[in-house]
Parts: structure tokens; C-alpha cells; sequence
């Protein structure tokens, strides 16, 4: 008896470490980025996007330097869009770093906000890791953009 009630023991523990610590919790980009946004300011709806800049990073064939390219985007329509496209996107929490691809900086009424899109399907936000699950939608729309 005593044999089953360790073993029973055991499993529980099992499974509730499977459930807390390794099985990975999947957050929409549109909760994380509303959490981000209202921990930092302790704001409820109180933020407005007023534009976005994105810098597009790469490195030439002779693989020496870096260049920059860059975008702002102030038209409410376009921000609204974008948002709106990468809102249901798919994130997992991951304990790794993304290599540059964009950098993505969100102004507000209130405060900015960083983000960097690696070209591996990692999204840093606010000191947090992210893999992309499923379709980039955010890789798709950056990569289209005309930068300067």
C-alpha cells in the first residue's frame, strides 16, 4: 500500500511540474503587448499608439558593418492595421535572444515600448523572449515595408 501511495505521489509531482514549469503557455502578440503596455503605466486603455519606427538591420556580403534602414510610421490607419494583423500571432515563452533584425520602437501618448524581431522566429519584448508559432505575420508585413 505504502508502495502505490509513493508512486501516486510521484506522479502527481510529475505532472505538476510538466504543468508549471515545462509545458509551455502560449500568449496571443495582442495580450502581451496590452500587458506590457499597462504594467509598465499602470493604465487601463489609456494608450494611444502615435507612430512606430522600424529599423531594418542587416549586413552587407562583405560582412564587415551593419546598415540601417529605417521607417516611421504616423498614419493612425496604417498603425491600426499592423496591430490589428499581428494581434492573434502565436507566442511562446523562450529563454533565448533574437538575433537583430528589426528594431521595432512603439511610441504612446504615455511612454515607448521595444521590441526586436529576429529573423528566427524570436520576438524580444520588454526583457522577454518570445518564438513565433505558426505564420510571422510581423516578419511578413516589416520585410514589405519601403525603407529609407
Amino acid at each position: 500500500m505504502k508502495k502505490i501511495i509513493v508512486v501516486l505521489m510521484v506522479i502527481i509531482i510529475a505532472v505538476a511540474s510538466y504543468f508549471t514549469f515545462i509545458r509551455p503557455t502560449t500568449f496571443t502578440f495582442g495580450e502581451i503587448l496590452s500587458d506590457t503596455m499597462e504594467d509598465i503605466n499602470n493604465l487601463e486603455g489609456g494608450e494611444v499608439i502615435r507612430h512606430i519606427d522600424i529599423r531594418r538591420i542587416h549586413t552587407p556580403n562583405n560582412g564587415n558593418s551593419q546598415e540601417y534602414e529605417y521607417i516611421q510610421i504616423d498614419d493612425e490607419e496604417k498603425i491600426d492595421k499592423l496591430i490589428k494583423d499581428v494581434t492573434d500571432m502565436k507566442l511562446n515563452r523562450k529563454d533565448e535572444n533574437p538575433d537583430v533584425g528589426y528594431f521595432i520602437s512603439i511610441k504612446t501618448n504615455h511612454s515607448n515600448y521595444d521590441l526586436i524581431l529576429g529573423l528566427e522566429d524570436i520576438l524580444w519584448i520588454d526583457g522577454t523572449s518570445y518564438e513565433i508559432i505558426g505564420e510571422n505575420k510581423l516578419l511578413e508585413i516589416v520585410s514589405s515595408l519601403n525603407y529609407e
